[in-house]
């Protein structure tokens, strides 16, 4: 089986060692390596691998394409087919794909222009299919593949030449701004058109015989012969010699049907030939010359693509480094060609990087972009199988070595493909059986290996009879630690502790629950079970202590139970001076404890002065105060200023915002306003107050340049929690209610049962703010059973409801989890 041995005969990028090797020289030292994703076909023979150097850090992803394979064709695509366009690469890769010309791997190409009117327009040059779409730049590298696919890198230099009647006459360029007295060459890649002026001829041809060819001469004859008239359109298969001036008076002296001859001829620069070229595509420095590294370095680290060849040419190496982040920094050219260099290559030219770099396989992006997703290119180079179609013949799994930490899990997939090598299933192929040999851990139905023994051992793979191997190695984990020392939770949520092992070098790494032990020190106050699940019971602090299995390491992580009911007061603003004031378009603002007129109460007076300049202008009391247990909501009581108002209440959580809109008075109110439940994380808690907002509005009554006196006053800063009843906060009915709803807090949905007939009932669920976001209609009958309502739908949080039927109606509380 020719799969069968290839890890074990090829780790990583390197395609060449033996057994364990985790480390390579590269940067100067010798660098850890951690492969991602192992070397694996991924058709044709060709090979993608993805590995990280964790110490620089780097993520490094190459694919090695198999030139000598019959059914493997090179692409130098451009986006939409045409300059002066973008488009991403995977976007091509998969516009390019059908039946018997499916892309294996893509990378992205040239640098391109990136405003203006000519915004895609390579840099450098690019050929398609035997059609110069455009020729090379005088001081740039391009990489070229000949008829055979054998490919090259150098600087190129342009001439083209037609022949008529004995005439040689210079073809100044191709798919450019026609000059005066110059004769350019169009084709399909210009566009839909020539985009030139009426003052010329322009002459469309079509090839007599053969096929399009650089460094080759092509026969044409005159199908049609324009005279006046510009922006001509242009065909795919033909192309248009465009004259103006001298090179007008040539063109229009010829006839329709009548033959010419025209060589496009790209040379060494500075000297020597070059075989016909069927694809082209720019770069803009060679960075490996014959085994040695160019020293002309571009220094910054940028994220980066190159394509690389050995030095027999029947093998390339495309790298992409990804880069400009904290996992993964970028390389420099001369970094960039030592990776080339260690992965096999002899010649290697760098291209477009930075946020255009990108490797497509089997359609999808292999890395991750520092744009944040895939940006649109001017040009790719694509790697196309056009292997006849066949059924499954043979298959192959995604590792043939692995080395899992204990506590660990690795996902192994299987591909398949026909009698020709090339892919029928990628990495996701079905009927794959797996036992394991050795007391390394065990493997599911899926492929799914969790490391739960020591040592090594092997899982073996079968498919319609055919058997591959992964050998395995489970490596002893030196260290076991929560992923938080401190926890804050209340009697209503639950919460799944995330474990972590360390590896001889320290390096952490997540640990499956299953494989642990975990132990509440005092179940009274909260519980966990085998799965790592935390649920609090009564307010207190309780340690919960996880361990192997063979208590050879052990942790422990202190929780703290929070049970908060009903409100419970923040701040009652009797101390002025523990807040810290600041504002805007305001002249002054003083804080005072005072006894407020009309309400007879001690409140605290926020008083300001302000001449209106027709802002919004406000005053920001900021105290830091952590607060108790899951609240739901701030409860604020004060009074307004007399004008338009408005409050806003923050937690020191980017979710924590919580507002009071605009309101006129002066009365005292309790404003409430709902925390952000759904978006703040166990993790998060404690939360801790920030500051409070008092805004002062534009309003009508101001008048612009005016000095106005006002205050706030302030009586009480509160949180309120989901459960008022100290009992429970799970809704109980009694006997005179018509139904019951349950559970609550949920998960998935609730059940609601009829206590008595009760006909057609309506369901609604709200949001805290009162926004409508479920209806629901049920009919009971006599008997009827419960009825079970899904909400997986709503996101978690806390939610009003009511049901309304016939015989009754009921409001009350969901918490979903």
């Amino acid at each position: 089986m020719k799969h069968i041995l290839l890890f074990i005969l090829s780790l990583f990028f390197v395609f060449q060692i033996g057994t364990t090797q985790d480390s390579l020289f590269f940067l100067g030292a010798k660098q850890r390596v951690d492969t991602v994703i192992f070397k694996h076909d991924v058709g044709l023979g060709s090979m993608y691998t993805s590995y990280r150097f964790p110490d620089v850090p780097l993520n490094v992803h190459v694919t090695e394409i198999d030139l000598s394979n019959p059914y493997l064709k090179v692409l130098s695509n451009l986006s939409h087919d045409s300059l002066r366009n973008l488009e991403a690469p995977s976007k091509m890769a998969i516009r390019k794909t059908r039946p018997g010309h499916r892309v294996v791997a893509a990378i992205n190409g040239d640098f391109y222009t990136t405003s203006g009117l000519d915004i895609g327009l390579p840099v450098n040059g690019h050929a398609t299919n035997g059609q110069l779409a455009k020729k090379p730049h005088t001081s740039r590298s391009v990489v070229a593949f000949d008829f055979d696919k054998h490919p090259f890198i150098n600087v190129l230099a342009y001439q083209g030449n037609l022949k008529y009647k004995g005439q040689d006459i210079p073809i100044d360029n191709v798919n450019a701004a026609r000059g005066t007295n110059q004769l350019i060459l169009f084709n399909q890649f210009n566009g839909s058109t020539t985009k030139t002026n009426n003052y010329g001829t322009e002459v469309v041809l079509e090839l007599k015989n053969g096929s399009w060819a650089i460094n080759d001469r092509v026969t044409l004859t005159v199908k049609e012969i324009i005279v006046g008239k510009g922006s001509n359109t242009l065909m795919p298969g033909e192309a248009i010699l465009s004259g103006h001036g001298t090179a007008k008076a040539l063109l229009d002296g010829m006839s329709v049907g009548e033959t010419l001859e025209i060589d496009i001829d790209l040379s060494i620069k500075g000297g020597g030939t070059l075989p016909p070229i069927k694809n082209m595509i720019g770069g803009n420095r060679q960075i490996l010359i014959d085994g040695t590294i160019n020293p002309d370095d571009w220094p910054q680290l940028h994220p980066r693509t190159s394509l690389g060849y050995s030095a027999d040419k029947n093998t390339l190496y495309l790298i992409m480094v990804e880069g400009r982040s904290a996992e993964s920094m970028g390389v420099t050219t001369k970094q960039l060609a030592e990776l080339q260099l260690l992965s096999g290559a002899a010649n290697a030219i760098n291209l477009d990087g930075g946020g255009s770099s990108s490797m497509v396989v089997h359609n999808q992006v292999a890395n991750v972009s520092s744009d944040g997703s895939e940006r649109r290119v001017a040009n790719a180079l694509l790697f196309i199988s056009e292997a006849p179609l066949a059924p499954a013949a043979d298959f192959s799994l995604n590792a043939h070595y692995v080395r899992v930490p204990f506590g660990n899990k690795y996902q192994l997939n299987a591909s398949t493909y026909n009698q020709y090598g090339d892919v029928v299933d990628y990495r996701n192929a079905s009927g794959i059986t797996y036992q394991v040999e050795g007391a390394i851990g065990s493997v599911d139905a899926n492929g799914l290996f969790t490391a739960t023994g020591s040592g090594s051992g092997k899982i073996i793979a079968q498919w319609q009879g055919k058997t591959e191997t992964v050998w395995v190695k489970v490596l002893p984990a030196s260290g076991l630690s929560f992923s938080l020392d401190n926890l804050t939770i209340d009697h209503l949520n639950e919460y799944k502790f995330e474990v972590y092992g360390a590896d001889k070098d320290g390096v952490k790494y997540l640990v499956s629950n299953d494989l642990l032990m975990f132990e509440s020190l005092d179940p009274g106050i909260g519980t966990v079970d085998a799965n790592g699940v935390f649920r609090g019971l009564q307010d207190g602090v309780v340690s919960i202590r996880v361990a192997t299995q063979d208590q050879s390491f052990e942790d422990f992580c202190t929780v703290h139970v929070e049970v908060g009911r009903g409100h419970i007061m923040i701040d009652d603003f009797s101390d002025p001076s523990l807040w810290t004031v600041t504002s805007s378009w305001l002249n002054d603002v003083t804080l005072s404890r005072v006894m407020h007129e009309t309400l007879g109460e001690e409140m605290l007076e926020v008083a300001y002065t302000m001449t209106y300049a027709r802002r919004t202008a406000y005053i920001n009391l900021s105290r830091r105060m952590q607060l108790y247990g899951m609240p739901d909501s701030l409860l604020l009581e004060a009074t307004g200023n007399g004008y338009k108002a408005s409050f806003i209440m923050s937690l020191d959580h980017p979710a924590g915002i919580s507002s009071i809109p605009s309101f006129v008075g002066s009365d005292k109110q309790v404003f409430k306003s709902p925390i952000r439940v759904g978006d703040i994380q166990q993790v998060d808690y404690p939360l801790f107050f920030k500051d409070l907002r008092l805004t002062v509005e534009k309003d009508p009554a101001y008048v612009k340049g005016e000095t106005y006196q006002s205050a706030f006053y302030l009586k009480a800063l509160k949180v309120t929690y989901p459960e008022a009843d100290p009992g429970t906060a799970i809704p109980t009915v009694n006997k005179s209610q018509p139904y019951l709803i349950y559970p609550n807090p949920i998960r998935d949905g609730v059940y609601i049962a009829g206590v008595k007939d009760m006909g057609l009932v309506n369901l609604n669920v709200y949001k805290i703010s009162g926004q409508l976001v479920l209806t629901r209609q049920i009919h009971f009958g006599n008997n009827s059973a419960p009825a079970y309502i899904n909400l997986n739908m709503l996101h978690k949080g806390m939610y009003m409801y009511s049901i309304l039927g016939k015989h009754g109606k009921i409001n009350g509380k969901l918490l979903k989890k």
